[in-house]
Parts: C-alpha cells; structure tokens; sequence
C-alpha cells in the first residue's frame, strides 16, 4: 500500500505521550490506521533500549468477552518487557471475570515496575462497547504512571470520561482536522500515485 509520511501527524502523536491518553477520533477513511501504523512503524526500528516500546493491535468485537481484552494487553507486554508478579499471572487463570478494582490495581503495580516509557496503541477501539471494560479503562486512565500512555483510534467518541481527561488534562485528542492532508502533503501525495506534479491551482481547491 502506497503511502506518504505524515512527519506533522507523528509529532502530535508524540506530544500525546505527554498525556495517559491520546485518542485519535475520526471518520472512516481519514487516515487513522495509516497515520497509527506509521507512528508505530517508526519506533519498531529502534534498538535504543531505553526508547519508547509499543504494543499495536486491532480490537474486535471479541474483546468485549470477559477479561480477553485485558488478558490480551497483558500477553502483548510480556512480550517485550519482564513482567511482574504472581498476581498477574493468576488474574487470567480463572473463567470468572476478575474484580474490576483488582484487575486496575495489579496493573498500575506492573506499570510502576516498568524502567522504560510504553504505549499501548489499539486501533478500531470503536468496537469496544463493554461498559465494565470502559470503566476499568477509566480507572486506568485515571491513574497511569507518567511513562505510561495508552493510544486509540475511533471511528467516534468512545464512552470514557473524556470531558473529565480533558479538564485534568490527561488526554490529547487528534480528530478530522488534524488528519487533513496538508498541501505538501497533498503534492506528496499526487507525485507518489500519479507520478506527476499537480498544478497550483488544483491544489488550493482541493
């Protein structure tokens, strides 16, 4: 798949790091999942060890089921980074949903015990539905370490307490505006699938 960088897309998503959340919200088509994948794309390269580490995934609709979800989070971090304590390895051994308050307190345990900086970015989070998955997210949301950031991207507002993030200021929001295509981007754009210059008039119009 043919596409151009989007450099000023990568640094708002970076100053989101500054924030527990960053959510990237938008109608289909706009670019979320490119934009998301380049970012993510960008520090899979680096072998600097004390670098940003990311976890990346698709959520579906399975993920409303349960602890699934957060069993999957769980796996993608082990993945890359030492975890934790027999806690946490117990959380996911039974077929009963854990305690939601237990389930946020052992996470921001492990989270607290992490050296270097991570993002957890899920894309397609607009099939998350589940309200007791939503507030767990809220009472993560709401506790993160500093070096902790969580990234997702939503075809709409997802139900969390984002008027709440917004007056802690806890979460950078990215919608349709920001995705825009910049006129530089848009010559990019054109030169890279009709290998040819558009004019500047097209330009301004589009």
């Amino acid at each position: 798949m043919k596409a151009i960088a989007r450099l000023n897309l990568d640094k708002l998503i970076d100053k989101g790091l500054n924030y527990p959340l960053v959510l990237i919200v938008a109608a289909p088509g706009s670019g979320k999942s490119t934009s998301l994948n380049q970012w993510v794309d960008r520090y899979a390269i680096s072998e600097d060890e004390k670098a940003l580490k990311v976890i990346h995934f698709v959520a579906a609709d399975k993920f409303n089921q349960g602890d699934l979800l957060f069993e999957h989070i769980f796996q993608q971090l082990s993945a890359i980074t030492p975890l934790w304590e027999a806690s946490f390895f117990k959380l996911f051994k039974s077929d009963q949903e854990a305690d939601a308050a237990t389930l946020i307190d052992i996470f921001i345990q492990g989270f607290d015990q992490i050296a270097h900086p991570i993002a957890i970015a899920i894309d397609d989070f607009h099939h998350i539905k589940s309200k007791r998955i939503l507030d767990i997210f809220n009472g993560l949301i709401s506790r993160l370490p500093a070096h902790i950031t969580f990234v997702f991207a939503s075809r709409n507002h997802p139900d969390l307490s984002i008027s709440k993030f917004k007056l802690e200021e806890r979460v950078l929001v990215i919608d349709g505006n920001d995705l825009k295509l910049s006129e530089e981007e848009l010559s990019s754009l054109n030169q890279l699938l009709c290998d040819s210059k558009i004019d500047e008039l097209r330009l301004q119009i589009l």
